[in-house]
């Protein structure tokens, strides 16, 4: 009678690499390091010297990181939307906060707007667009840009209830675009 030993999985071995890498690759575990410089109910911004990433966390995320934290990101990474994104397993580490400045915003006209929502895959910019803000089931907050073929969205805002006041208005909204 011989003994069967089950032989262990080999560790998952998790590459870090700069974010503009991770964008060209395929999915997989990767680690980035960079600069927190956006952040929503769940998700948030990296930016380092070549790239922007998301990094989702999902729904039962408490906003724990800071505009400007310094942050190790360490997981899988897929695509959603056309955007290169970490999801909602991956792990990070805050090692240092450093003061964030972000560029300055430029109004997308309609047919940027258009050109981007087509664009695949998609990459994170910095921009501005103004349209009427439209609120659905309490949770969905559309921007409707007149004689876009698109619709943009806030995604997951902090301030839920600020963000539900202002339906029915004509609003500007600046920020990180990620999809």
């Amino acid at each position: 009678v011989k003994e069967f030993i089950e032989e262990p999985e080999p560790p998952v071995i998790i590459e870090s690499k700069k974010i503009a890498e991770i964008l060209n690759l395929e999915p997989g575990e990767y680690e980035a390091k960079g600069t927190v410089v956006a952040i929503n109910a769940q998700s948030f911004v990296l930016q380092d010297e070549t790239g922007l990433i998301l990094v989702y966390n999902g729904t039962e995320w408490a906003t724990e990181v800071k505009l400007g934290d310094l942050v190790t990101v360490k997981g899988a990474t897929s695509v959603y939307g056309n955007a290169m994104q970490f999801g909602k397993g991956a792990t990070y580490e805050v090692t240092g906060n450093q003061e964030v400045t972000n560029p300055e915003a430029k109004e997308l006209t309609i047919e940027e707007l258009n050109e981007y929502a087509t664009l695949n895959p998609i990459t994170i910019k910095y921009g501005k667009i103004t349209g009427t803000l439209t609120v659905s089931n309490g949770k969905y907050f559309n921007v409707n840009v007149e004689g876009a073929t698109v619709i943009g969205s806030v995604s997951y805002p902090i301030d839920v209830d600020a963000m539900a006041a202002l339906d029915g208005k004509k609003i500007e909204v600046e920020g990180y675009i990620t999809g």
